[in-house]
């Protein structure tokens, strides 16, 4: 395969990633740090681990009901007024959070305003942009490093959040997350405003709605990138929310111990996640997508069964994230390259909605099997295995043109 000449990008281009990324970074930020507030909360407002765990898997629910929408809006309308809007909810909600005094208002603000707020400003529309608008020989790198850098922000907020909670409350904290939540919504002006100046190489996709989505749920290959997806979701909404109390209540180890498990997930997701991206355009993506679950099933397995200590859980943090996002690039790439990049943030949407079942089902169990046994033990090897289940998935999925390694970008 001959290697593709890289063409300069222009200025707008290089905005348009420099705000993806800062959205990344607030968006995905601070809703990786919301599993702190869930030991105080149930405190001061008597927030049962059920109730705490319900309504964060509301919100990822919601999270990906509104993707699709949030995605076919963009492809046809442009993807700054709904990214905008979306910044403007979050802000709005997290505001709700600080104002909560019971499950109703709790259920209001986080689970449903944060949840539409995170689905209209999420990084997919950041990396569904970028695998639309960038020319082809950048896409694959740069759906990487807005992937990655949605850790960044899990590695800046993670370390601030619980000590803010510590010194000042978890009101005054989540009030504090609002106004940083705002700046979304200048920054979503530096992408796209009209659906059709997004397509870099096909006009948009007029047909009906209906047809569209029956040719994708018609494709076998996508609807294994959803059972997949599914998976991935699990496990990530799991160990994001029920982590922190998980170490605290069942290892008994420091409340600063969880902040740190998942600042160093997001630090070396940055990795992962760029090198996946980077890897998207060069081997067999849905071979490196089983491998990644795999490789997650492994880590916890030896996580389980060796004795718990500070520093397994650090090392864990750092081993999941390697592979924490890493599954975002290749699935998106398998989805532009099933169907083309027309309905790409759209269609991307739905798979990114089993995701958030996923990890629905994931949130409220832990907190509900918590509340009735005093253990995730459970939901630990459940995780364990979906995990194998997710490798055997995606053998099945061709990946036409690729080969299962080569050191040259794919044509």
């Amino acid at each position: 395969m001959e290697r593709q000449a890289r063409r300069p990008l222009s200025r707008a281009f290089v905005w348009l990633l420099i705000a993806g990324v800062l959205i990344s970074i607030v968006n995905f930020g601070i809703r990786s740090a919301l599993g702190h507030f869930q030991l105080p909360m149930s405190r001061t407002i008597d927030i049962s681990a059920t109730t705490f765990g319900f309504v964060l898997a509301v919100q990822n629910l919601i999270w990906g009901l509104a993707q699709p929408v949030a995605g076919r809006l963009a492809d046809r309308y442009g993807a700054a007024w709904v990214m905008a809007v979306g910044g403007a909810i979050y802000a709005l909600g997290l505001l709700g959070l600080g104002l909560s005094s019971g499950p109703v208002w709790f259920m209001l603000s986080a689970g449903i305003l944060c949840g539409l707020g995170i689905a209209f400003a999420s990084f997919n529309l950041v990396i569904s942009v970028y695998g639309r608008v960038l020319p082809p020989e950048h896409r694959g790198w740069a759906m990487g490093l807005g992937t990655a850098a949605g850790s960044l922000g899990q590695f800046f907020f993670n370390p601030i959040v619980q000590p803010l909670i510590g010194g000042l409350g978890w009101q005054t904290t989540a009030f504090i997350l609002a106004v940083a939540a705002l700046p979304m919504v200048l920054l979503a002006f530096a992408f796209p405003r009209s659906g059709q100046a997004q397509a870099s190489e096909v006009a948009s996709d007029r047909r009906p709605l209906g047809e569209i989505l029956r040719e994708a749920f018609a494709n076998r290959q996508y609807l294994l990138l959803i059972a997949g997806f599914f998976v991935c979701g699990f496990q990530l909404g799991f160990i994001t929310i029920h982590m922190p109390r998980f170490l605290s209540e069942e290892l008994a180890m420091p409340d600063y111990l969880s902040a740190w498990f998942l600042a160093l997930v997001g630090a070396f997701n940055i990795i992962g996640a760029y090198t996946a991206g980077t890897l998207t355009g060069r081997v067999h993506r849905s071979r490196l997508l089983g491998v990644i679950y795999l490789g997650r099933s492994l880590m916890i397995t030896a996580f389980l069964l060796l004795p718990a200590s500070q520093s397994s859980v650090l090392l864990l943090g750092a081993g999941l994230g390697l592979l924490w996002l890493s599954t975002v690039p290749p699935t998106n790439s398998l989805v532009s390259h099933i169907f083309g990049t027309a309905n790409l943030a759209m269609l991307f949407g739905f798979v990114f909605l089993s995701h958030q079942i996923g990890s629905f089902i994931a949130v409220w169990m832990g907190g509900l099997l918590f509340d009735l046994s005093g253990s995730y033990c459970i939901l630990w090897w459940t995780i364990v295995a979906l995990g194998v289940y997710a490798w055997l998935v995606h053998l099945p999925i061709h990946d036409k043109g690729r080969r299962l390694w080569s050191l040259q970008p794919a044509a």
